[in-house]
């Protein structure tokens, strides 16, 4: 993914929320695992728990997105996310949260969080969200 960002000459960024690679906190899958435990046999009470817990791991991105905003060499007119799996989730949440992101672009990586990026398209402003065309 680097190479085709950098050779349109955009700069390659990858924040990692926490509890992801060397950031400390709880890893999103294991706190999903738990709540999933939790509430066995009521997925919808899983499910608004872990619509919160995205929103929670979605601070980190806005954090990153400013961060970046920030840098001398960065045009913050023209940032793009694009992300692939549970990152392909957060760039569905920073769609609707973080401003000045011009374009994203969701890639999935598995069928469970394909099944939950439907969720998460119903859920973000009754699945009205321009510039998104989900294909499930």
């Amino acid at each position: 993914m680097a190479a085709f960002y950098n050779n349109k000459r955009f700069v390659f960024f990858i924040p990692h929320r926490h509890g992801h690679g060397r950031s400390p906190g709880e890893y999103i899958v294991d706190v999903n695992e738990l709540l999933v435990k939790e509430h066995k046999g009521n997925e919808e009470a899983a499910w608004k728990d872990e619509v919160a817990l995205h929103d929670v791991y979605n601070t980190d991105v806005a954090a990153a997105v400013e961060w970046l905003k920030s840098q001398p060499y960065v045009d913050k007119n023209r940032i793009v996310m694009s992300g692939v799996s549970y990152g392909g989730i957060q760039t569905l949440v920073s769609a609707e949260r973080i401003s000045g992101i011009k374009r994203k672009a969701m890639m999935i990586g598995t069928a469970k969080v394909s099944g939950a990026c439907s969720q998460w398209y119903q859920h973000l402003r009754g699945g009205a969200l321009p510039g998104f065309a989900y294909a499930g």
